[in-house]
């Protein structure tokens, strides 16, 4: 399902694409402030002045007039929305705020709102050949990152020094970020599910590490548990196992 396929789906006469995940998807903007909107068969990408230049870069080459005026975006949404004679807006229900949606209520009462829901994810669900050669790139980047994080592994080595280490290779290799927090969890803190790395001082045991990066928007996501030191015990060996034949189940 494309935009407009989802748009006649849905009968309206107009999208306002807000969250900037979306944003970036449907335009190719990868800054940090615009929305898109879509209405009279044409496609807008609204953004402050700061953007002019990486606005004309990134937008119009996917089909979008950019537009960079010194007024409120809102109001310039407005104006396109008055202009096509737009009466009914599909919005990203699940991402706008409730402030977000009174100012639409008081800036455009009479139009009438149509939840999108979870549509735009599962346009985006569906990944193109250059979309899964991305992702495979960024695990790629995630896999080698690891790799030379590895070596510095050591007991008394803090956490935090290891998730450092390691956002600093994936940097390295081309990512633009960690696509999450880094965990990394050693000894006891390795049962956390969610145990973000601390100033914890890695002991003998169990080290687990969740991590993966952003690169050209997608994101990778890989968990490794390592045995740090020489003589893991046989409850230690059995946990590892039962784990990972879950796992592979």
């Amino acid at each position: 399902m494309n935009l407009e396929k989802l748009m006649k789906e849905k009968n309206v006469d107009a999208v306002l694409i807000t969250n900037m995940l979306n944003v970036r998807y449907f335009t190719g903007f990868t800054g940090t402030t615009g929305v898109a909107l879509v209405a009279g068969g044409k496609k807008f990408f609204i953004t402050d002045f700061r953007y002019v230049a990486q606005g004309k870069e990134q937008v119009e080459k996917n089909g979008y007039e950019l537009i960079c005026e010194n007024i409120s975006t809102l109001k310039k949404v407005g104006e396109i929305l008055k202009e096509f004679k737009v009466e009914k807006l599909g919005i990203e229900n699940q991402n706008v705020t409730l402030d977000q949606f009174k100012l639409f209520e008081s800036n455009f009462p009479s139009l009438e709102y149509v939840y999108l829901d979870d549509n735009f994810t599962k346009i985006r669900e569906i990944k193109s050949e250059k979309e899964i050669e991305i992702i495979k790139k960024s695990v790629e980047i995630a896999e080698k990152a690891l790799e030379l994080t590895i070596p510095k592994i050591k007991i008394g080595v803090k956490e935090s020094e290891i998730a450092a280490e390691l956002e600093y290779q994936m940097r390295k290799l081309g990512a633009s970020k960690p696509s999450f927090d880094l965990i990394v969890a050693s000894n006891e803190r390795s049962a956390l599910p969610h145990g973000v790395a601390s100033d914890k001082k890695i002991e003998e045991g169990f080290l687990t590490i969740d991590y993966g990066c952003f690169y050209k928007g997608y994101a990778s996501d890989i968990t490794r548990t390592f045995y740090v030191g020489n003589n893991p015990s046989e409850k230690h060996l059995e946990i590892y196992e039962i784990v990972k034949q879950a796992n592979e189940k």
